[in-house]
């Protein structure tokens, strides 16, 4: 049996069909992580603020946090604590539970017993001038949440999502107003 060699002209057809076609996947591939799969920041807010007063020269907060999630990736996080500092001291720390942030979705939790060490304040050189001249503290709370980031629910990364909020507490008014940034590091 004679086998025959496919012919030149069949082969530079066959190669030409095939930088076509890879050039349109990575066309493809290019243009959807540009845009749909484009990492956007989660979204972080702080509400429901409230504070309740103790005799131990403590303050309990209770406060709702809630996380918008506009990725197409989902992020699940481990353990962690957040900390609150006032004039650059630590006056509390917060444990947060592990939790599941959904691809698009929201979350929203209540952290609860949060004890603001009221003593470490008054150390700040700031302390009464806050009181007295602007009517507020000013806290910034920060967290680092380690965890995993799953894409289309096959694709595994690790991930570190940095959160940063600039809380003020107006003391007259006992409103709370919160701003909060949020960095995500794969």
């Amino acid at each position: 049996m004679i086998t025959r060699k496919p012919s030149r002209r069949i082969l530079k057809i066959l190669c030409h069909v095939t930088i076509v076609f890879l050039i349109i996947v990575a066309t493809v591939v290019t243009t959807l992580s540009l845009t749909i799969f484009k990492r956007r920041e989660p979204r972080v807010q702080l509400e429901n603020f409230h504070l309740t007063y103790l005799p131990n020269e403590t303050i309990t907060v209770k406060v709702v946090v809630k996380v918008k999630n506009p990725n197409y990736e989902s992020f699940k996080y481990k353990n962690t604590t957040a900390s609150i500092t006032y004039q650059g001291i630590i006056v509390a720390l917060v444990p947060i539970e592990p939790r599941f942030v959904p691809a698009r979705g929201k979350l929203n939790f209540t952290i609860t017993s949060v004890d603001l060490l009221v003593y470490k304040m008054v150390e700040s050189p700031k302390f009464f001038e806050d009181i007295v001249s602007y009517g507020s503290f000013n806290f910034t709370s920060s967290a680092t949440l380690h965890g995993k980031v799953r894409i289309l629910k096959f694709l595994k990364f690790d991930a570190k999502v940095l959160c940063t909020c600039d809380i003020s507490y107006l003391i007259l008014s006992q409103n709370v107003t919160s701003r909060c940034m949020t960095k995500v590091k794969l």
